[in-house]
């Protein structure tokens, strides 16, 4: 028996970036669908069961164009999914934007605790419900050695973490390895949060999957489209990362510029340094807001595969007013050209 793990997708028409739409979906949203497609791909090549633990949506209003674009993208591949925070409505079974999934043939909807081979798949507790004394009333239930996975959705703090990331929904990395001692658990692979980590000791294997797909400027940098085909039987694991949507910060035009050349990268380049070279060449730069934002806040706000005029653009239609656009754009090339960047 073969899983292959994903979480948090967070399929959606995000307006930040999300470029022009076809059909009811977005550019962005087709970069994301595109992963997933190629996740579902890569599963169904190595014979395993997608297994999507959560937030497969990122919101619980998904449009009919939407939930038939993730259909399309899932293919006919094995899959197992449980709702997550942004795919309920409810805690009440159905209450969620998963439903029309599990009338597909190949795709299994788990809104309910439900243990099949061996492997746990449970949504998250009840709102406002302890997910620690949640998980251990399954566990015991389902009796001691019988589970030897569990796929949930649960953020896993380590302590250190601010008090209001440490609420009743989570489940402390410390109390999910005692569970698992306690009932026989060898591994438990959770979706919500957002980075990946491992903490493997003592025979237990503990991982925060982390998203598939970031989620905008909240979720920086390039750990992220990760895929773990596990083989439970030999408990191995082969561990993928496909391409897809990346956001990156940077206040070096150079680096910005390198960045824009990889497939599906998006790039904030802070004003910083650019700023600096055009307040030498215009001191009242800055007086206007309306005209300075481009400079001041963002001067690229990237394009997927786009060139620098093309992300300048998208800037500006997403933070400058109509009449004053062109002044901005022409004032942001003047900034970069003086820091020696031509567009």
């Amino acid at each position: 028996m073969k899983i292959a793990t994903i979480a948090d997708v967070h399929v959606g028409n995000h307006a930040k970036l999300g470029g022009r739409y076809t059909a009811g979906i977005n550019e962005r949203c087709a970069a994301i669908l595109a992963v997933l497609k190629a996740a579902a791909e890569l599963a169904k090549s190595a014979g395993a069961t997608l297994v999507i633990a959560g937030d497969l949506l990122d919101k619980a209003n998904a449009s009919p164009q939407l939930i038939r674009a993730v259909m399309d993208a899932l293919g006919d591949t094995s899959v197992n999914v449980i709702p997550g925070n942004h795919d309920r409505v409810t805690d009440i079974p159905g209450d969620h934007a998963l439903a029309p999934l599990g009338a597909l043939p190949n795709v299994t909807v788990y809104d309910v605790a439900t243990v099949t081979n061996g492997v746990l798949y449970t949504p998250p507790a009840p709102r406002g419900e302890s997910s620690v004394e949640y998980l251990d009333s399954l566990l015991s239930q389902a009796g001691h050695g019988l589970v030897h996975t569990v796929v949930a959705h649960f953020g896993l703090p380590e302590g250190h973490e601010h008090p209001a990331m440490r609420g009743p929904a989570t489940l402390a990395v410390k109390d999910a390895k005692r569970l698992c001692l306690k009932y026989g658990v060898k591994r438990l692979l959770s979706g919500d949060w957002h980075a990946h980590k491992i903490w493997a000791a003592d025979g237990v294997h503990i991982e925060q999957i982390g998203a598939l797909v970031p989620t905008g400027w909240n979720n920086p940098g390039t750990a992220y489209g990760k895929v773990a085909i596990w083989d439970l039987p030999k408990g191995s694991v082969a561990r993928h990362i496909l391409p897809g949507p990346r956001f990156l910060t940077t206040d070096d035009p150079t680096v910005a510029k390198k960045f824009l050349a990889f497939e599906g990268v998006f790039v904030k380049l802070t004003a910083s340094k650019v700023a600096a070279a055009a307040m030498e060449a215009d001191p009242n730069l800055w007086v206007e807001p309306k005209i300075a934002v481009l400079v001041r806040d963002v001067d690229v706000k990237g394009a997927v595969a786009g060139d620098r005029e093309m992300a300048l653009r998208r800037a500006a239609d997403e933070l400058v007013p109509a009449e004053v656009r062109e002044e901005s754009l022409a004032l942001a090339r003047a900034a970069l050209a003086a820091w020696g960047e031509h567009v």
